[in-house]
């Protein structure tokens, strides 16, 4: 039998949004997927912030390394935060999903429509980054 390869929306929410929803978690699936294994941070709402307690970047913009703390430790960060941004979408319209907000200090505006594409977007980046970086290891370590 063929394994079926296709879209399914998230229950509970307005179909369309639902699709979209469904590839973010399809995307974190293949990246938990990924980091399995391995030894492997924007502003936090007041709720969230407490688990991400290392600054994002240094002062010449380097990206701070993780060093000391598990991967189900960050796995398990990812899940929560994963779990209330879901929760923020549960029972959007249509009509607010396409809606456009501007951002407070920019001069753009965003639909939530279009954030959920550019985090999609991310995450395949970075699961594509994480598969590359794991196929080199292999070649050059032999495992």
């Amino acid at each position: 039998m063929r394994e079926m390869l296709q879209v399914s929306p998230l229950l509970g929410y307005e179909p369309e949004v639902g699709r979209w929803l469904w590839a973010m978690q399809e995307v974190r699936r293949r990246t938990v997927g990924l980091v399995q294994g391995l030894d492997l941070q924007q502003n936090f709402p007041s709720r969230v912030a407490a688990w991400f307690p290392f600054e994002m970047a240094d002062a010449t913009g380097r990206l701070t390394r993780v060093l000391s703390v598990p991967l189900a430790e960050h796995l398990s960060r990812l899940e929560r935060s994963r779990a209330i941004f879901l929760e923020v979408f549960r029972g959007l319209s249509l009509a607010e999903w396409r809606r456009p907000r501007s951002p407070a200090n920019v001069d753009y505006a965003v639909t939530p429509e279009w954030v959920v594409f550019h985090l999609l977007e991310h995450e395949a980046g970075h699961a594509f980054q994480i598969s590359t970086m794991k196929s080199r290891a292999a070649r050059s370590f032999g495992g």
